[in-house]
Formats: structure tokens, C-alpha cells, sequence
């Protein structure tokens, strides 16, 4: 399993309030939603989420665990940023070197 893959995808699920605006959000399906809650529970031993035939409803734990996942999520993007801005941007000397006779 894909640990922030599943953070991503459960944050989208608590924000859109449904597994199948999320599977829209993420590009990917309802059943790959629903598994990847799954798998996460069973990591964590707890329940995300009370779901029933019409809605779901956050767990205690469930609430705390999203904000963490936003801090989480937060900080890999931060990250990434960086190592973007550090790609983008040369550093160090550059020297040309040419023949007196060039040109």
C-alpha cells in the first residue's frame, strides 16, 4: 500500500463527503477508493469512518487522523516545492573557456 496515496485519497473522501466524488476527484474508481480505506484501516488497527447505507460520519479518531493528514500531506508538498525550486534555479560557476583564434 501507498501510504500517502491513501492519505490523499482519504482527505478527498472526508472533504467531498462521499467515496464516489472522491474516486472523481482522484481519477480513480469507487472500488480503488474503498480499498484504499480499507488498507488503511487495517494499518492503523481503527476506524476512519462510520459508513452506512446513505452517509458516513467521521470516527473520533477519524477527525484527529485527517488533521494530521493535512499537516502530513502539507509538509510533502512543501517538500516538493523545494526540490523543485532547487532544480530550476543553476548554482556554482561557469566558466567558458575558447581559443584566442576563435571566431
Amino acid at each position: 500500500m501507498d501510504l500517502f496515496l491513501a492519505m490523499r485519497v482519504y482527505v478527498k473522501v472526508v472533504e467531498t463527503g462521499s467515496l464516489t466524488a472522491a474516486a472523481q476527484a482522484c481519477s480513480i474508481s469507487t472500488t480503488m477508493v474503498g480499498n484504499h480505506l480499507r488498507a488503511l484501516e487495517q494499518r492503523l488497527g481503527v476506524s476512519l469512518l462510520q459508513r452506512t447505507t446513505r452517509r458516513q460520519r467521521l470516527t473520533e479518531f477519524g477527525t484527529a487522523y485527517y488533521q494530521r493528514c493535512l499537516e502530513v500531506l502539507g509538509l510533502v508538498a512543501q517538500s516538493e516545492q523545494l526540490a523543485e525550486q532547487a532544480q530550476g534555479e543553476p548554482t556554482g560557476t561557469l566558466r567558458i573557456t575558447a581559443p584566442l583564434t576563435f571566431g
